[in-house]
Parts: C-alpha cells; sequence; structure tokens
C-alpha cells in the first residue's frame, strides 16, 4: 500500500495491522511523475 494513504493505514492499524519493515520503491511510466514508496503490511490470524 502507498506509505502516503494515511487515511488507510489509519484503519489497517486500527484492525491489526502494522509495517513489517519491507519497502519498495515504484517508479511510476510517466515522466515527471515522483516516485511512490509502498510499504507492507502484516497482522497475526488466531483463531477463535
Amino acid at each position: 500500500m502507498p506509505e502516503a494513504d494515511a487515511i488507510r493505514m489509519a484503519f489497517l492499524r486500527g484492525a491489526g495491522f502494522a509495517a513489517d519493515g519491507a519497502a519498495r520503491l515504484l517508479e511510476a511510466a510517466d515522466a515527471g511523475t515522483a516516485p511512490v514508496r509502498e510499504v507492507r503490511l502484516s497482522a497475526a490470524l488466531v483463531a477463535e
């Protein structure tokens, strides 16, 4: 998920997801477009 997407990140953190330290930089195909840093989120699944 794009790191700058604060609203979605807040929702997912509230649901138990957290960044696990992995990230990648995505380059855009259009010239003049800034790259986007994408972070990986993970959560523990627990059977109830």
